[in-house]
């Protein structure tokens, strides 16, 4: 994700303008609760609470940043919040509401091998009520097989409507579908339609709310900053360089070269002038014997070479005057 997409968390809020559009193959029936799983500061969610005739007492907002955590409590002061705190990471009775209003983060999903748009679709559907309409927001191009096949498994009445022009900045598109009461085995495409002439309208069902609405872990953010008190974090210390000790005896000429064979003879070697060393060794291939037969029956020539390998010990150094000597031997 790029660096501004980071910022945002992968979440780009939609014009209310588009909303006002889609509200209107909207029809409320009876008292019913809606929830918006990634709500920002919480413009959408309220608009269309507003706008279906829904207080804000039946509305339901999670959003991730603290950022925008303070702005979303001050939009929706009556509502049922968790903020901060990440939809994945909260426990929400199933079957409780009548709309779902999701725009997930627009990214991949770290780890998972999907994308974050479908771990929302799939969950968020969980807390539909059957029949129950499912509003859903992503960029087209970032559609793939299965967030398509979920969709149409799960929700019938679907219709894809990409924003108008002026509104799509980021390739969006809405899917809307009414919950299925069983998933079906279908595999089939969206109706594509205008978002001003979905061709269908859709019914909010009552719902009654959920009996649970609670933050179960803490955030990345929150996390982070647990870690850096726990004393689990000294894990991430880098560890302290062991001194080398030093031999109780002069070293002969066989200890030189092991301890520059195993790289431990590296840096500034006290002399007169200082010079700084380094040794590394290589495997060289090489033939060691080389054997010709013939067959007494056919004349035939046979050679066997054997091949063997030998330690390469290189040494290199460098002096005050900036010269570079490379040394090699066997």
């Amino acid at each position: 994700m790029r660096q501004a997409a980071e910022a945002k968390m992968g979440f780009y809020p939609v014009a209310n303008e588009a909303l006002g559009i889609l509200c209107r193959a909207f029809r409320v029936e009876g008292e019913t609760a809606i929830l918006d799983p990634c709500a920002g500061e919480g413009a959408a969610i309220k608009f269309l609470g507003e706008t279906l005739g829904i207080p804000q007492e039946r509305t339901y907002a999670i959003e991730l940043a603290e950022n925008r955590a303070q702005t979303l409590a001050e939009n929706l002061l009556a509502a049922k919040r968790l903020a901060p705190c990440s939809f994945m990471s909260s426990h929400v009775s199933p079957n409780s509401f009548g709309l779902a209003w999701v725009n997930p983060p627009f990214q991949d999903e770290i780890g998972g091998g999907k994308r974050v748009e479908y771990s929302f679709l799939t969950r968020a559907t969980q807390l539909l009520v059957r029949g129950g309409v499912m509003a859903f927001l992503m960029p087209g191009r970032a559609m793939n097989y299965d967030v398509q096949r979920f969709f149409m498994q799960h929700f019938e009445n679907t219709a894809r409507m990409p924003l108008p022009d002026e509104w799509r900045k980021y390739d969006e598109v809405i899917l809307v579908g009414t919950r299925r009461a069983d998933p079906v085995e279908y595999e089939g495409e969206f109706r594509e339609r205008d978002l001003d002439d979905p061709g269908v309208t859709w019914t909010i069902p009552p719902a009654h709310g959920p009996r649970t609405f609670a933050k179960t872990g803490p955030t990345p953010a929150e996390l982070e900053r647990l870690l850096t008190k726990s004393p689990l974090a000294r894990v991430f210390d880098a560890p302290r360089e062991k001194a080398i000790g030093r031999p109780p005896l002069p070293l002969g000429k066989g200890h030189l070269a092991l301890l520059l064979a195993s790289g431990q003879l590296n840096g500034v070697v006290p002399s007169e002038p200082p010079h700084v060393v380094r040794g590394s060794s290589r495997k060289e291939e090489y033939i060691s014997e080389t054997k010709c037969e013939e067959n007494e029956k056919t004349g035939a020539v046979t050679t066997t070479v054997v091949k063997r390998e030998k330690v390469v010990l290189v040494v290199r150094t460098v002096d005050c005057s900036g010269e570079i000597l490379t040394l090699e031997g066997a």
